[in-house]
């Protein structure tokens, strides 16, 4: 939240400036507010249709909203990504994650599994991890992952749901499937 007023007035004394609407859709998305990021990021991926990082941003932002064909996009945004830096973890992390909303659980896992091969320490892909984990009923492996997400010492976008997904859920729920 306190980021909020120097990204607003930086895009408001250059609306043109595709860093400026990076930071300013970074934001919106950290406060949840996805319609807005769309809108600032659409802007920025009009004018830079290869940048990576706002690529990588809105295609979070449109995995977290309901509406099918935005999840779609996500992933056709995701994969566009990940075509184009095949060795990056976060490109093959914001895949999964977009897989995993749009309801594609194959592709969801192979994808997860292998950003966790490349990065297991980024705490936005432990969260996926996690998510995708708890899907199949893998709790074990889920209270790893987002406890370890949540450990992480670096900001990430998921950490208030994290706690709240490990404190109401994962503290509480049995095993569903133990691993063999």
């Amino acid at each position: 939240e306190l980021a909020l007023a120097p990204a607003e007035r930086a895009l408001q004394l250059d609306p043109t400036r595709n860093d400026y609407r990076l930071l300013r859709g970074m934001v919106a998305r950290q406060l949840h507010d996805y319609e807005r990021a769309e809108e600032i990021l659409e802007l920025a991926l009009r004018d830079a249709p290869e940048d990576f990082y706002v690529r990588n941003q809105l295609a979070l932002v449109l995995a977290e909203q309901e509406d099918v064909d935005k999840r779609s996009r996500a992933v056709e945004l995701a994969r566009a990504n990940l075509k184009q830096y095949p060795s990056s973890p976060r490109a093959r992390s914001t895949l999964g994650w977009a897989y995993l909303q749009a309801g594609e659980p194959a592709l969801e896992e192979t994808t997860l599994r292998e950003a966790l091969q490349m990065d297991g320490r980024h705490a936005d892909t432990l969260y996926f991890a996690a998510r995708a984990w708890e899907k199949r009923g893998r709790m074990d492996l889920a209270r790893q992952a987002v406890q370890a997400a949540i450990a992480a010492p670096r900001p990430f976008h998921f950490r208030r749901e994290a706690q709240n997904w490990q404190e109401t859920v994962l503290l509480k729920e049995p095993d569903l499937k133990k691993k063999p």
